[in-house]
């Protein structure tokens, strides 16, 4: 069973705060939901294995055989995580590189007229 957990995107400061963090700073779960000034991005529950199996989250941009893509989640059909208009697996991130996020990097997507 894959860990829930989320990261935060601080739309003032322009940094992430780790859920770890998140609590650290005193901050109740009903605060952090509801606070407009943080963005929220759900951890997927896959590692990447090239960047010293660092966490993979909804936000985070992945290039694979040439094509780059922001991870998103479909809540429409039962909230799975999606890569461009595929169900996110294991492959495009063992087969993928990770080239930034979308806050960081949204110019990695522009470039490729991926809309996120």
């Amino acid at each position: 069973m894959k860990d829930i957990k989320f990261r935060a995107w601080d739309l003032l400061t322009k940094q992430y705060y780790s859920w770890e963090m998140l609590f650290k700073l005193n901050l109740t779960l009903l605060n952090i939901f509801k606070n407009d000034g943080l963005l929220l991005e759900q951890y997927t529950g896959l590692k990447d294995k090239f960047r010293n199996d660092k966490e993979v989250y909804e936000g985070d941009i992945y290039k694979w055989i040439g094509v780059t893509f922001a991870i998103t989640i479909d809540s429409y059909h039962g909230n799975r995580f999606m890569f461009g208009k595929d169900i996110l697996c294991k492959a495009y991130i063992e087969e993928g590189h990770f080239l930034g996020n979308i806050h960081e990097n949204k110019n990695l997507l522009e470039k490729t007229n991926e809309r996120y």
